[in-house]
């Protein structure tokens, strides 16, 4: 069997239906889809059972409610496919995802890392944006793996769903998702299978799969008490691989970009409502924040635009001056609308 197809579900009722379809409807049929059902109390089963009983590529299996995270990991050990894709319950697969999938698998066998764009959807169905290079036919090799912060840009690198992996590595290194965070799992996990891989990536550029992005479905749209800790680990784990890959200074610098705006999305998630520390602990932890090393050194090594005001406010590590800025910005907004 070419393809195991691993689709997390947790009370997906509205959307599982038209996910599980664009699975059954595909182009190239060599394939098992593994329905993980991580304690739904919703109609997700009778959806998910309904397909198993059905047609005979689809599989459901059921734990109680563990997170996403770990029902890719149980999708994974149930996987027998010589390579492991993946789908979220609120997202489809184009018809042809796993046909063009096959396609380089077999045009490249040397390789490992098979990418591809995806474009993104609200939740009425209206196109938003894609993200990748978006030629119909063609592909893209990057020869080394060290230039994946170049795809870092393109916000290529982070999901599990836009990669085929071959399940043998996966297997050999026992890689698994980190079942403790709630954020970056994926990410961690591709870095790791691109660590174990050979050195090239080839990117199919015509997006194959299709991202639903509901209202709230943003870094900055949720408030986490742990994002710090979070982008740590993120952080951390990133610039060990591409030291270890010798990747050049642009992508270095590429990296502290990413590095910048994480942690100006820890500065934020401070002030989101739904924090319950007090006005002066919030001041105080932002401060330290932007006096940090870890921060300055971001905000020296990138090579991202910053308003000159905004970064010598940063480097003065003083967040009321940041905060003084974003009022003007404000006001000024207001009256350019009027």
């Amino acid at each position: 069997m070419k393809f195991s197809v691993i689709i997390p579900v947790h009370n997906a009722e509205q959307t599982l239906e038209r996910c599980l379809r664009s699975v059954q409807t595909q182009s190239f049929s060599d394939f098992e889809a593994i329905i993980v059902d991580d304690g739904s109390a919703d109609q997700s089963s009778a959806i998910a059972r309904k397909y198993a009983e059905t047609d005979y590529r689809f599989r459901y299996v059921y734990q109680e409610n563990q997170g996403v995270s770990a029902a890719r990991n149980h999708g994974i050990n149930k996987a027998v496919g010589e390579f492991v894709v993946f789908l979220d319950s609120d997202d489809q697969y184009k018809t042809e995802y796993l046909q063009q999938f096959n396609r380089l698998i077999a045009e490249y066998p040397e390789c490992d890392h098979f990418w591809c764009s995806y474009e993104s959807i609200d939740i009425f169905g209206r196109e938003q944006e894609s993200f990748g290079c978006l030629d119909v036919d063609g592909k893209t090799v990057i020869s080394e793996r060290a230039e994946v912060m170049s795809l870092h840009e393109k916000a290529l690198d982070a999901a599990l769903w836009n990669k085929a992996f071959r399940k043998q590595l996966i297997d050999k290194y026992q890689l698994k998702m980190d079942e403790s965070l709630s954020l970056g799992e994926d990410m961690l996990f591709n870095y790791a299978y691109l660590d174990v891989g050979r050195r090239n990536i080839v990117l199919f550029n015509y997006p194959l799969y299709i991202y639903t992005k509901a209202e709230n479905d943003t870094l900055n749209s949720r408030y986490r008490s742990n994002l710090k800790q979070i982008y740590d680990v993120i952080n951390h784990q990133l610039l060990y691989y591409l030291k270890k890959w010798g990747a050049s200074s642009d992508q270095i610098a590429k990296f502290y970009n990413s590095v910048f705006f994480s942690m100006e999305r820890v500065l934020y998630n401070t002030y989101r409502a739904e924090c319950v520390l007090p006005s002066a602990e919030k001041k105080k932890f932002n401060n330290e924040l932007l006096k940090s090393e870890e921060f300055q050194t971001a905000l020296k090594l990138s090579n991202c635009s910053i308003h000159p005001l905004y970064r010598s406010a940063y480097k003065t590590g003083n967040w009321g001056l940041i905060m003084l800025l974003d009022r003007i910005v404000k006001i000024k907004r207001r009256l350019m609308r009027r």
